[in-house]
């Protein structure tokens, strides 16, 4: 049962950073601006991230961060989500996103999954 759980608790993690960029992308295309730069925010920020996050955040990344350091991108990481849609307007949604990320990092932690 309890690697069920487990499973369950990665598969949530996997669609929160979905939602991370999700977020991002939203809050770029919904920016008061004119179509280029909502454009290039919309789908620049979460390439950014895309970007970010496989060079030092990602299991298998390159100049994979660990530790203290690994923790500080996670959470900058993720707050860049709670942010855009907060930033956004949709404040229920980036507590929703906020909330599910502290409770999925916590099981994280005590499963040691991370």
């Amino acid at each position: 049962m309890l690697a069920g759980l487990q499973m369950g608790n990665l598969a949530v993690r996997f669609l929160a950073e979905l939602a991370v960029l999700a977020a991002v992308g939203y809050w770029g295309f919904t920016l008061n601006a004119g179509g280029l730069v909502k454009t290039a925010a919309g789908v620049g920020g979460p390439l950014l991230l895309v970007v970010i996050w496989a060079l030092w955040g990602a299991p298998k990344a390159a100049m994979k961060l660990e530790g203290a350091a690994h923790l500080v991108l996670d959470v900058a990481w993720f707050g860049s989500g709670v942010l855009a849609l907060w930033a956004a307007g949709r404040l229920t949604w980036a507590l929703i996103l906020g909330v599910v990320y502290v409770v999925n990092l916590a099981l994280l932690l005590i499963w040691k999954q991370g």
